[in-house]
Formats: structure tokens, sequence, C-alpha cells
């Protein structure tokens, strides 16, 4: 989400100081040959480095004063809370409470310090770790990689690059978390193109379509509308030559 955000941000316009915490994103963000997209090194539980790369901005545009800040550092433990060692839960809080805080805290002082109320400058934190659904080390079908760009690049750029992030955490076994992403769709309804796709990725697992159907039934203790709209979904994937 960060780099598309970065690199729309300067194609329409503006200089864009990235973060990132890896050399190698940087050298990433430099083959993009924009001279308005500037990387910089970033962690928000680092305050020296918050502190490096607010005094980079100020030398760097001056009286132009800052236009906004879009906080995008968080980290997600999809785990229950009791099977999460505390280093882990520490972890969580150091990036998604205490560095948010921190990276806002220097963006403050610098427009209390130098830039008039008029200049002050816009805040976005974007954090969506609770939207995060637990799935397979991810392997794009081609298909559905196409299907995707064809809706529009940068969504697709998107859901790549975070679905890839999230579902390549060891946290449960390749083949615990096939039925995880079927049950989710069954119990979200999401039984459109998504369905379809988590069924390909189970498929690639070894999952059975009696273990699909024994899933599906068992949620119906559940919902049974939502386990009878599932059961028709798969039916119908079923007569459209879904090989499964």
């Amino acid at each position: 989400m960060g780099k598309v955000c970065a690199l729309r941000l300067s194609q329409a316009g503006y200089s864009v100081f990235a973060g990132v915490r890896k050399p190698r994103d940087a050298q990433m963000l430099k083959q993009e040959r924009s001279t308005r997209l500037i990387p910089v090194m970033l962690d928000v539980t680092d305050e020296h480095t918050i502190a490096e790369v607010f005094q980079l901005t100020r030398e760097t545009i001056g009286a132009a004063g800052l236009v906004g800040l879009v906080n995008n550092a968080r980290v997600g433990v999809t785990a229950p809370i009791e099977l999460v060692p505390l280093e882990e839960v520490r972890r969580q809080f150091e990036m998604n409470v205490i560095g948010q805080m921190a990276v806002r805290v220097g963006m403050e002082t610098w427009s209390l310090k130098d830039l008039s109320p008029q200049k002050c400058a816009m805040l976005c934190m974007v954090n969506d770790v609770c939207n995060q659904t637990l799935g397979l080390p991810f392997q794009w079908k081609e298909e559905v990689q196409a299907s995707l760009m064809a809706l529009d690049e940068g969504f697709g750029t998107f859901v790549m690059c975070e679905t890839n992030q999230v579902w390549s955490r060891g946290i449960v076994s390749v083949k615990e978390r096939a039925p995880l992403s079927l049950a989710v769709d069954v119990m979200h309804q999401t039984v459109g193109e998504l369905f379809r796709f988590h069924l390909w990725q189970a498929r690639q697992q070894g999952v059975s379509s009696d273990h699909v159907r024994a899933m599906i039934h068992f949620l119906g203790e559940c919902s049974m509308v939502k386990a009878w709209e599932t059961f028709v979904a798969l039916q119908r994937l079923l007569h459209e030559g879904e090989q499964y």
C-alpha cells in the first residue's frame, strides 16, 4: 500500500519522502526514475531515524512547508492472543501505537515551530491489520492476477502486495490455512471470484472436495443460510467446469 500511495502522489506532482526500512526497498523505489520520489530510511520505533527524516525534509523543502503525512507503518499478529509470545505483542504496540504517535509528534513539533497556522500539514493514519484474514502462503493464479490488474492497476498492485505480506506468515501450517480461507468465505459470504480462487488454492494443497463439503456442512450449524448459499456457489462453479 505504501508504495502505491507514494507513486500515485509523485505522479500527481507532489515531492514524496517515502519511508523504507531496508536499503533494497530504497533501491527499488529509485528504479521508478521519479525525481519527485525520495526514499528515506525510517523506522517508526526508532526516534533517531524519525528525527533524521524530519530534519532532511525540513532542509529540502524549507519554507514551502509540509503538505501532509501518510503514516502507513503497521504490523499484525493474526493469532489468538493467548498463543502470541509477549515479545510479539510488545513489537505490535511499539509499531502500531507508540511508533504512530512518535511520527505524529515529530510532524506536529515541526509544524508548530516552522509553519504558520495556514500551512499546517494534513495527517493520514493508515492501519488495516484488523481486516486481515488467514489464507495460504500466496501463489497467484495468472487469470486472477490479470483480472485484478485489468480492473485497476493501482488496486491490483495493492491487493497483491498486501496479500503476499499477510499470507506469507507461518503462524499455521499450509494445510491448515486452506480450510480457514474457505471458512472465512462462508461466514463473510464472499462466494464469488474470491471463493473460486480459494478453492483453487485449496486444491494446490491437496484439500479434497469431500473436505470442503464437510467444512461447509459444519459451518451450517452457525448459519444454515450462509452454508446453503455457499453450496449453491460451489455447485455453480462445478457446473461452469471448475476443476476441483
